[in-house]
């Protein structure tokens, strides 16, 4: 070889090393996969173990020098006892090094039912960072070894329990992110902003713009096998170019700035999917508020975080004593334990993940529906453990009470304030329109008749400004409204509605109730339809929804596949991403919701949010404009804020709050309730409905008006002579 050969061959080399080291830095060459350690120490690397052929979906996990197997129990059990090991596997990737250790590992393993494989990170990377380099090593071996497996799940392996089967959850098509809970923000958590601001890739620019965004979780991330691959391609190059930084900083800048969906392929080509924290899948309770407790059982994953040491342990503790009383595994036996693959026994078994059916987590009537501890041993556990707060986070408002509660065995609910008190209760009407404030009129007359109780609580009225001096006219007669608010469309020309409504009924009826609480004069009160009728006392409909401890409730079914003209089920399965397979939006009706905010203030302005967000996203989420009018429905949208913010309504049957439409010729107050597919169905107690709803348009303008008529001179049989006449 000539000089000028080998010079021109040392150029292209130092052009090839340099060509490379700015993809390096570019973060487009993925850094070197893990390496495989011996299983035994004195022969040749050894090859990542499969799990079997008829795997459907894997649980990934890892772990550096825990030491104790044990630390994985409550993970490794939960899952085998709540997944079909035929079809579900959890694999463990271990950084542990000694011949003894590794054995140590294995034979936990095999005692668990999982995989286990060992791995030497790279010198410069912790666990919490090196794991997804390993998952991604795996990932690419399950797709070459095993092509039976479709779904991913990666979690943290000492801190996650699962209560219920999760896998089948995992969406085929995209990556699955869990938001911690949306209380707290990136910028407000010190964590984040060090994770983020002092990682030199990113610096304050990058976390100014995430500072207001909610928190995502690394600790639980899941996906199809695809989709899963394309995602730890992008996180572990973004991880390489930030020079390993923190693997949730890198995450959320990453989610927030649109990191993942520029990586080629990302998800199938679909956007990601969000279960956020008030949805229920999968709660995180790092920063979690102590009301979190009681839906715990209701998740179908936990995931604890740094929640504190004793009361987390106390959780686990009883739960894997559960799980080993039913047999320890799926469909495990003893103990009378149950077969559905739940811990805490019920009837439903996970289906193949073959089959083309959600997983439900219960039978349909509701029984079966505890998972894990219930909320009264949860509470039993947060007394027993006096003075331990559950949660690293409460609202500053609410943490003297909520220690308070924990220091005292005894103290039972605080009874509700009255009149008079620091706090005010009362009724509200949305009455935009004469016809709408003569209704109104006829419901205080109607209640005041009928409810006599104490306290008295104050009603108040919104009207439009044209109506003012009608409402004056009746109140200088009869004084029936004690608070009078007039309605001001012109004030909510920001919040973009008026442009998408399409009726009167939507421009007069849903977007008032939509914006109603800034005019409300109460802390504490219950919206009422114009057209109902009170028949009875009302002390019971306030217990009902002080009992619920919900700061919004309604009256409804938690399962009603008729509601909604019908479409509620299919709208549900298809349209609402993140709902747990078998779940649907709630039956919400509108005609006495009850608000609180005082109970959870971030939680009710979350529900305001999401209600808004469903009215301008209507049609995209499949719901029907079938109004009379050919318009939207207010309850939808209520229903999908429930359903956001993981409320349940009260039962029609179980809570005789408001029944429907009770015919001239029947007494009230009257136990029928017709509503939810039981045309002869009675209150569940046999006790009355103080609330009775009139479509007055949709043909029972006469009942209406024989029972008023009745109700406010106190003659209650007269409508039997009347429809007889």
């Amino acid at each position: 070889m000539t000089s000028s050969s080998r010079r021109a061959a040392a150029r292209a080399l130092l052009l090839l090393l340099l060509l490379l080291l700015l993809l390096s830095l570019l973060g487009v060459v993925a850094a070197s996969p893990p390496t495989l350690l011996d299983v035994d120490g004195d022969g040749p690397p050894m090859q990542m173990p499969m799990p079997d052929e008829t795997v459907r979906a894997v649980l990934l996990t890892s772990e550096a020098e825990i030491g104790d197997p044990k630390q994985l129990d409550a993970l490794a059990m939960s899952f085998r006892a709540t997944h079909d090991p035929r079809e579900h596997a959890l694999v463990l990737a271990s950084t542990a090094k000694t011949p003894a250790a590794q054995k140590s590992w294995r034979a936990w393993a095999e005692r668990r039912g999982a995989v286990v494989w060992f791995f030497a990170p790279e010198a410069r990377t912790e666990i919490v960072v090196a794991r997804f380099y390993a998952y991604l090593a795996y990932v690419r071996a399950l797709r070459a070894s095993r092509p039976s497996v479709n779904r991913v799940a990666m979690m943290d392996a000492t801190d996650v329990i699962f209560n219920a089967p999760f896998m089948r959850s995992i969406p085929l098509d995209a990556i699955a992110l869990v938001e911690e809970p949306a209380t707290l923000k990136i910028g407000a958590c010190e964590w984040h902003e060090r994770w983020i601001r002092g990682c030199a890739a990113y610096g304050e620019r990058v976390f100014a713009r995430v500072a207001n965004e909610s928190r995502v979780c690394a600790g639980t991330i899941a996906g199809g096998i695809a989709a899963t691959e394309t995602f730890l391609t992008a996180f572990t190059n973004e991880l390489t170019r930030t020079k390993y930084c923190n693997d949730q900083g890198v995450l959320n800048v990453m989610t927030h700035t649109g990191g993942f969906r520029r990586a080629r392929g990302y998800g199938g080509g679909t956007t990601q999917t969000t279960w956020t924290h008030e949805d229920g899948l999968v709660m995180s309770l790092n920063t979690a508020s102590r009301a979190d407790a009681s839906r715990l059982p209701d998740a179908a994953v936990v995931h604890f975080g740094d929640s504190p040491e004793p009361w987390k342990r106390a959780y686990i503790e009883n739960a894997l004593r559960r799980i080993e009383k039913e047999g320890g595994t799926f469909g495990g036996g003893g103990g009378g334990g149950g077969g559905d693959g739940r811990v805490g026994g019920g009837k439903r078994a996970t289906p193949s993940l073959g089959d083309d059916v959600a997983v439900e987590r219960g039978d349909g009537s509701g029984a079966g529906r505890k998972t894990a501890p219930t909320n009264a041993e949860v509470e039993a556990e947060m007394v027993w453990l006096r003075g331990v707060k559950p949660f690293r986070y409460e609202e500053e408002a609410a943490a003297s009470a909520a220690e308070a509660d924990a220091d005292d065995e005894t103290t039972t609910e605080t009874p509700p304030p009255v009149d008079g008190g620091a706090r005010s209760t009362g009724y509200v009407l949305v009455a935009l329109g004469t016809q709408f404030v003569n209704e109104a009129a006829r419901f205080v007359r109607a209640l005041r008749a009928s409810d006599s109780s104490s306290p008295r609580y104050p009603v108040a009225v919104l009207i439009l400004p044209s109506d003012v001096a009608r409402v004056d006219d009746v109140n200088a007669k009869e004084a029936l409204f004690d608070d009078v608010v007039t309605y001001d469309e012109a004030k909510h020309a920001a919040d973009g509605l008026r442009q998408l409504a399409r009726t009167n009924h939507e421009r007069y009826n849903i977007l008032p109730r939509l914006r109603l609480w800034e005019y409300v004069p109460y802390d504490e009160y219950l919206v009422v339809d114009a057209d109902v009728l009170c028949s009875a006392p009302m002390g019971d409909v306030w217990a009902y929804h002080r009992a619920k401890k919900q700061p919004v409730g309604a009256s409804g079914l938690e399962t009603d596949c008729a509601w909604h003209f019908g479409h509620v089920c299919e709208i549900s399965r298809e349209k609402m991403p993140g709902m747990r397979p078998g779940a649907q939006l709630p039956h919400v009706h509108a005609g006495a919701v009850y608000v609180d905010a005082s109970i959870d203030p971030a939680g009710f302005d979350a529900f305001k949010t999401h209600a808004m967000d469903a009215f301008k996203r209507y049609d995209e989420f499949g719901f029907k404009s079938l109004h009379r009018d050919g318009g939207k429905v207010l309850e939808i949208c209520l229903s999908y804020a429930f359903w956001k913010g993981g409320y349940a309504p009260l039962d029609f049957y179980d809570a005789p709050v408001i029944n429907f439409n009770v015919r001239a010729n029947e007494k009230l107050p009257s136990s029928a309730q017709r509503i939810g597919g039981r045309p002869d169905g009675r209150s569940t107690s046999g006790k009355t409905y103080p609330l009775t709803h009139y479509f007055v348009k949709a043909g029972f303008e006469k009942d209406y008006q024989s029972h008023y008529e009745a109700l406010v001179t106190g003659k209650k049989d007269i409508m039997r002579t009347r429809v007889s006449a």
